[in-house]
């Protein structure tokens, strides 16, 4: 073998060493779990707090709460359940206490953009979410909404379905306005009510709170909005899947009472039509019930972070997860498992990541995980939080 040759050799062979160590760290990098501190449950707002400022509806909060740092110390918090609708409700407070006082606006209902007529209950039984968009430059709110269609009864179970929908707000959240439907599952409402009647074990096709980030992809800004997804059969075992729309073009049709085309992630690719297309799921090796969530991107890790809660199984736990892309997450760490002081089992439901840095929708090292505590409950209801530290 001449010299040349070698040096060919050599320099073949470093390469492909080079690509397996790259893939090789690549691979642990991804199944790296997340290594963190929980400090103890606090609680941040009382049933006795929660039914003085939201009196219209002891459900509140129900989703993960939207918010936003009004001033050095305060907060507004929004979430969906101001009233039986759905309707949003926002509330003033701190970090410490949710609730200073009583709701920042009236409970208002949220209506066509068009007709301006309630959407409840003339198109749909729910109406409503808590996390939100502020467009810098309009200071207009933009929601994705979580919409049901009720049917069937109590001893069914009270079945649901649910798609998501687009949502603005031109006066900082004090009415909303309901642009069109963005994300739904491939099964149809028919199919859906058909599999009820013979199996009301499992009624609620439910799509989720309609949690985002905001994405970078090629230059160009992305909502990516998660949702539980379904599938054929009906009835099938669903997944965590997520659809996206660049904001510019969401926010600008959104002005004006238009929606644009989203996309669901199916097969590595942006193709599948956000109501009844098919989609991947982002994740693997988790129950997929799991589908009250939240999603923010951390400063610290420079990646994605979702925080799950229970909405089913028992005992209640909080559970997180990572992506660098908001594409492909890590398998999930469990934060805590919850026990009621009697030791009864108790659902954590609705997590909310917020930060404790200038701005509350952007995490860092440490954060907060707000949830709610018996939320099928509303006569016990509290909302508590957890602090994570990240290593």
């Amino acid at each position: 073998m001449s010299r040349q040759t070698r040096m060919a050799f050599i320099e073949i062979l470093s390469m492909a060493l080079l690509n397996l160590f790259v893939a090789s760290a690549q691979a642990q990098d991804k199944l790296r779990p997340l290594v963190f501190t929980v400090g103890p449950e606090e609680v941040v707002a009382s049933r006795s707090e929660l039914t003085r400022a939201v009196p219209t509806n002891h459900s509140w909060p129900d989703s993960p709460l939207g918010v936003i740092k009004v001033d050095e110390g305060h907060y507004w918090f929004m979430a969906s359940g101001g009233d039986g609708s759905g309707s949003p409700g926002l509330v003033r407070g701190t970090l410490d206490h949710l609730v200073s006082g009583n709701l920042v606006y009236p409970v208002s209902p949220v209506l066509d953009f068009k007709t301006k007529r309630p959407i409840v209950p003339e198109r749909y039984t729910y109406a409503g979410s808590g996390p939100f968009y502020v467009e810098p430059r309009s200071g207009s709110f933009i929601q994705f909404v979580h919409l049901e269609i009720t049917f069937g009864n109590a001893q069914q179970n009270n079945p649901f379905y649910s798609r998501l929908g687009l949502a603005i707000s031109k006066n900082r959240g004090k009415t909303w306005h309901f642009v069109c439907e963005i994300i739904g599952t491939v099964v149809s409402l028919p199919d859906w009510k058909a599999y009820v009647q013979k199996n009301s074990s499992s009624p609620w096709l439910d799509t989720g709170p309609g949690s985002y980030a905001i994405v970078d992809d090629k230059g160009a800004s992305y909502f990516y909005v998660y949702f539980g997804d379904n599938s054929y059969p009906v009835g099938a075992e669903g997944h965590l899947g997520v659809a996206r729309a660049k904001v510019a073009e969401v926010v600008s049709a959104a002005a004006n009472g238009e929606c644009v085309a989203w996309k669901k992630y199916y097969k590595n690719r942006w193709d599948e039509p956000g109501i009844g297309g098919k989609s991947s799921s982002v994740e693997s090796g988790h129950a997929p019930t799991d589908i009250h969530f939240d999603v923010k991107y951390n400063s610290y890790l420079k990646q994605y972070i979702l925080a799950s809660g229970s909405m089913i199984d028992l005992p209640g736990y909080l559970e997180l997860t990572t992506s660098k892309d908001g594409i492909h997450w890590a398998p999930r760490s469990r934060v805590v498992e919850s026990l009621t002081p009697d030791h009864q089992q108790s659902i954590i439901d609705y997590p909310s990541i917020i930060g404790v840095d200038s701005d509350p929708n952007i995490p860092g090292k440490t954060f907060y995980i707000y949830s709610t505590k018996h939320a099928f409950e509303p006569d016990l209801l509290e909302v508590t939080r957890r602090k994570i530290t990240l290593r």
